[in-house]
């Protein structure tokens, strides 16, 4: 029977940054059109469940939408530099891969799609992610224990790479509402909430951009050594030592 489960790292990366989206695209508008003003007035429990579960629904979906796009789509700042961590990770683990160690793959099917020596791609290290992620693959279909590290390192680097969508749309919409109020001539007032989502987005961004560097790097390093660990294993299962013959 499969099992179904929603870890904190899970839940917390789908519903954190569809709440921030969410957050980056009503408040700005709704002052801007004076839409707060149900902060100040009289409770009512009814609208305000129904509010609450409403926008929990959008920021799931929203969280979920985001969860979809690729880290890879994320890393653009460092795509250009020369020593960019996870480039690095995969050069150092797959630049020069053992055939030994994925002799799982057909012959046929490694030279095509796997061979990091003869698939081309100009990229970067696109060429090795296919190798990647069939040891990612392998590690989750061999052993529980460490596909959970697996999966929390992989949420971690999808989670990162949300916040950075999400500060770079709250960038943009404080920017917009700006411009929007600076051109209806607005009272200093009005600006405030825009200038603060502008600023505190502008930080998520940068901190995101600098941090998705840093966990997929960490992703990386733990789905390397969680694949040779395995690989490591199944030798001393099948070495002479232990009383099994490698040939059956």
């Amino acid at each position: 029977m499969n099992k179904v489960s929603l870890g904190i790292v899970g839940f917390m990366g789908i519903l954190m940054p569809g709440a921030l989206l969410i957050i980056n695209i009503v408040i700005p508008f709704a002052n801007t059109y004076g839409s707060l003003k149900w902060f100040s007035e009289g409770a009512n429990y009814k609208a305000d469940t129904l509010l609450i579960i409403i926008l929990i629904l959008l920021a799931f979906t929203a969280g979920t939408i985001l969860r979809t796009f690729p880290p890879k789509w994320a890393e653009w700042p460092y795509r250009n530099l020369s020593n960019w961590s996870f480039y690095k990770i995969l050069e150092r683990y797959l630049g020069k891969p053992h055939r030994e160690h994925f002799s799982s793959i057909p012959d046929e099917v490694w030279a095509n799609h796997y061979d990091p020596a003869t698939v081309s791609d100009d990229r970067k290290h696109w060429r090795h992610m296919r190798l990647f992620n069939f040891s990612k693959n392998y590690v989750i279909a061999k052993s529980e224990r460490l596909a959970r590290e697996v999966q929390t390192a992989e949420g971690l680097s999808r989670f990162t790479a949300s916040i950075f969508w999400c500060s770079s749309v709250g960038v943009f919409i404080s920017m917009l509402v700006l411009i929007i109020e600076f051109y209806k001539k607005s009272p200093q007032s009005d600006f405030d909430i825009a200038t603060y989502s502008g600023v505190a987005n502008l930080l998520l961004f940068f901190g995101s951009a600098r941090g998705i560097g840093t966990i997929r790097e960490h992703e990386g390093e733990v789905v390397m050594q969680s694949f040779f660990c395995l690989q490591l294993l199944n030798q001393e299962n099948l070495s002479p030592l232990n009383g099994t013959n490698k040939t059956e």
